[in-house]
């Protein structure tokens, strides 16, 4: 059981197949299954092997971290505003620093 795009179901039986499918039962189920998405939409974004096959999973990890921050009520120009204010504050990750001891 995975969570899937909301229009895979009906690709799925358009074109001729079949397949069993539910709508979640609750928001924490919901919660659960998107953060398991989000993991293995980064995993295949980390092993891809081309731009294009990077793009396509960078795309999805996008689709899934939004529905993430829509669930509690957090939209894109919120979350990008919120980084650009903590990048202000305290930095991005683009130099690869790594803190040996605090």
């Amino acid at each position: 059981m995975k969570l899937v795009r909301d229009l895979i179901p009906a690709i799925i039986m358009e074109s001729g197949g079949s397949c069993e499918w539910r709508y979640v039962t609750s928001r924490d189920e919901h919660t659960l299954l998107l953060v398991r998405k989000v993991e293995e939409e980064v995993q295949e974004y980390l092993e891809s092997s081309s731009y294009e096959e990077a793009l396509e999973e960078a795309g999805d990890v996008y689709e899934v971290v939004k529905s993430l921050l829509s669930m509690k009520g957090i939209s894109m120009k919120e979350a990008k505003k919120s980084a650009r204010n903590k990048k202000e504050k305290r930095g991005g990750f683009k130099a690869g620093i790594v803190l040996k001891s605090s």
